[in-house]
């Protein structure tokens, strides 16, 4: 007999066999192998002598190697040498009990959301051993570089319960933006007794895919009119390339999918999406054309609106709201999906103009166009819901179209060509947060000397790129 583990030296006469009994007392994975310059060969037999394996040449230099998983019991192991040799060896045997061995798989971050929003961290803790782990700890981390170690900021922490060889579970978190800068975040599982490996329980580092509160319009789109979202994409018009650009939420270009206007679409003030259909209002004749976000014309949906001057347009519950510039105070004006009107709708708002409108949880929100810039919250029968107002970033001076998304705002800028997003509805806290973080060294001052130039710029190239009679009727680049 020989114990476990423990090396022990022989001699091999010419045809010999030797023999050797262990005892395992629980379950474990057995080697067993020899060193010697013969060629040796091994088996291995249970309590009874049926044989469970055997090998000649796995090993070094023609010796045998055998590695088996075992129950607690008795076994022999058998070392011969090849016919006609003897000599001397060295039989080494070992023995390995199951533990258990904690890692953190599938770090994931969710979403894209943006400052004052949440996403949720989930993490998969699985014990790749074959010992059985006893109940633990998770903890969650954040760290402000692309590593993770236990030194970084722990945000929270969760039981894990005991797991079988193989066995995992799933873990998550929500977590809050609160900074306008990018972290990564991860998780590691406190070590358990007897472990194979405590190197391998924190998970790698998972980049925040947060938004940034605002992104550049695409150069060329430097007369942005109206904004629109589908599935991911925003639809930005412009009044001058009478086209629309397109752009991802977090404002990378999908050229692709852009497209031109109807040339007699030729003073595109505003759109809205409505399934896979972007209406787009023209002020030079006060209508709406009609085409599919692959710039299809739909001439047979174009309809007529009843007000000179459009500020904005949304639709919800199979209607369209329009904004009506030409009257004070300003005007909703309502519409099927078909362009009939429903004048009995109609509602009047208590600001002059609005630079924009969109739909959102149950609410018609309507921007200001200049000055301290703000959003104002309506029913859609036009009852006022200034609970629901908030502010915009004071470099939001400017608006010419908003949207919603479902989870955020989405107000185009047409000074400073730029899409700045809102994280929730009617939340000031959070729009405070965001708008208060966006202020750089650029005065306020300074934006407005700039949209002034650009106003006066824009009336300029107006009547160079179009040679259209648009003395008729005042271009309103104010808005």
């Amino acid at each position: 007999m020989v114990n476990v583990p423990s090396s022990t030296l022989g001699w091999l006469e010419t045809d010999d066999v030797d023999v050797f009994r262990i005892e395992l007392t629980e379950f474990g994975t057995l080697t067993v192998y020899t060193e010697s310059w013969i060629d040796t060969r091994g088996s291995l037999d249970d309590a009874d002598g049926a044989r469970i394996t055997s090998d000649e040449d796995s090993g070094v230099d023609r010796n045998f190697h055998i590695s088996r998983d075992l129950d607690a019991g008795t076994y022999y192991i058998g070392v011969r040498g090849a016919v006609g040799i003897s000599g001397e060896y060295r039989l080494h045997v070992e023995f390995k009990a199951p533990a258990p061995d904690l890692v953190i798989e599938n770090a994931e971050l969710s979403d894209i959301p943006t400052v004052g929003e949440e996403f949720t961290l989930s993490v998969e803790v699985r014990n790749q051993g074959n010992g059985r782990a006893e109940a633990t700890t998770l903890r969650f981390y954040r760290s402000d570089d692309r590593s993770l170690t236990r030194n970084d900021e722990e945000m929270a922490t969760a039981e894990v319960g005991e797991l079988a060889g193989g066995e995992s579970s799933e873990h998550s978190i929500e977590v809050p933006v609160e900074k306008e800068r990018t972290f990564s975040y991860g998780a590691c599982v406190d070590s358990v007794d007897g472990e194979e490996s405590i190197t391998n329980n924190c998970s790698s580092a998972a980049s925040e895919p947060h938004l940034e509160p605002s992104f550049d319009l695409d150069p060329q789109n430097s007369s942005p009119a109206g904004i629109a979202h589908a599935d991911g994409l925003l639809y930005v018009g412009d009044w001058i390339q009478d086209k629309v650009y397109v752009y991802t939420i977090s404002g990378q270009r999908r050229p692709d999918s852009d497209f031109d206007l109807d040339n007699e679409n030729s003073y595109p003030r505003r759109l809205e999406l409505v399934g896979d259909l972007v209406y787009v209002v023209d002020n030079s004749d006060d209508k709406v054309y009609v085409y599919t976000t692959t710039g299809e014309r739909r001439a047979d949906s174009d309809f007529n609106l009843a007000s000179s001057y459009t500020g904005g347009i949304t639709h919800a519950n199979g209607l369209f709201y329009v904004l009506d510039w030409d009257r004070s105070p300003s005007k909703v004006h309502v519409y099927t999906t078909s362009g009939q009107r429903r004048a009995s709708s109609d509602f009047d708002l208590e600001r002059y103009r609005s630079g924009g409108i969109t739909y959102a949880e149950g609410l018609l929100y309507l921007s200001t166009w200049s000055g301290a810039s703000s959003v104002h919250a309506y029913t859609t029968s036009g009852t006022r819901r200034a609970d629901n107002d908030f502010d915009l970033d004071p470099a939001n001076s400017s608006t010419f179209g908003m949207d919603y998304d479902g989870r955020r705002f989405y107000v185009l800028d047409d000074d400073d060509n730029r899409v700045f997003i809102y994280p929730s509805v009617g939340n000031n806290d959070s729009q405070a947060r965001v708008w208060a973080s966006r202020v750089g060294s650029e005065t306020i001052d300074s934006r407005a000397t700039h949209a002034m130039e650009k106003k006066m710029d824009l009336r300029q190239r107006a009547r160079s790129l179009l040679g259209r009679e648009i003395e008729s009727k005042p271009i309103d680049t104010g808005r």
